[in-house]
């Protein structure tokens, strides 16, 4: 919008407002403008130099990082194949398997060599577990893995061959967590009535909870190779048969059929023959 004065003596209208800048506020506001596009770019190019001296610091530090890290597994010889740095910390390649260490798990020094040996000991157990597990699953071990897992490890922890308490599972309870027989024996690994007591004194059950705790195949095999491992130290000399006919029968019966000069029974027989012919036992 245009406002004008006309002067009635000299015929001349004199601008008095219009909407549009003058020239010199539109020059003013250009040189601004250019001035915040200039701060822009300038702090644009300034965070790009600035993450570039950060990347080119920090590679330089997962260099010195790998460097040692090889070094010291070429002077133990570990056998590791090789090493990549990523946010998530270090991933070493033991042994061809990828595991996941942090900054501070993998120290070099001379005071943590140990604690870095028991590292690789632990991961070299977990493999030759997963081994054994892929094993047990493939010759038809009807189980999820983390059972799988969780009986090789109770097993051997007593003294006990794995197979045979698979073997055992499958001629009890035909792999059948949630089961009570007719002569009130419970649980996958079939654990009698008679046994709920004592069983519940060592590991802090009642008689009555045993009933509920043994219809877990985690807690049942627990009681299971216990029960198997004190015969065995009990009768060092004896076998899997002779061990498995006390399991079954109890020491009264079954040393009546070793006094006859019988040290295997048709239990005993069952489990070891498909021990040996489901997975590879050899006796």
């Amino acid at each position: 919008m245009y406002i004008y004065k006309l002067n009635w003596e000299t015929g001349i209208a004199e601008l008095l407002h219009s909407d549009e800048p003058r020239e010199e506020e539109v020059v003013r506001a250009e040189t601004k403008s250019k001035r915040i596009n200039e701060l822009l770019w300038f702090g644009i190019i300034s965070m790009i130099c600035f993450s570039v001296g950060i990347i080119c610091a920090f590679n330089n530090l997962y260099e010195d990082i790998m460097s040692n890290h090889i070094e010291y597994a070429q002077q133990k010889n570990f056998g590791i194949n090789g090493f990549i740095v990523g946010s998530d910390g270090i991933r070493a390649y033991f042994r061809g398997k990828e595991i996941e260490l942090s900054h501070e798990e993998v120290v070099y020094s001379e005071e943590t060599k140990a604690e870095y040996e028991a590292e690789l000991e632990r991961i070299e157990k977990e493999r030759i577990l997963e081994e054994k597990a892929d094993f047990f699953i493939n010759a038809g071990v009807p189980l999820e893995r983390p059972l799988v897992k969780h009986v090789i490890l109770t097993a051997e922890e007593y003294g006990i061959e794995p197979a045979i308490m698979f073997a055992m599972a499958w001629k009890e309870s035909s792999f059948t967590a949630y089961i009570i027989s007719a002569t009130n024996d419970y649980g996958m690994w079939q654990i009698n009535l008679c046994n709920h007591v004592k069983l519940g004194k060592i590991f802090g059950y009642t008689g009555e909870e045993m009933k509920n705790m043994l219809m877990d195949p985690y807690f049942c095999i627990k009681c299971s190779c216990y029960m198997i491992s004190n015969i065995m130290k009990a009768y060092p000399n004896f076998g899997y048969h002779e061990v498995l006919t006390i399991y079954n029968r109890g020491d009264s019966g079954a040393f009546k059929l070793f006094n006859q000069g019988i040290y295997s029974s048709e239990y005993s027989r069952a489990i070891i023959n498909y021990a040996i012919q489901n997975y590879g036992y050899q006796g």
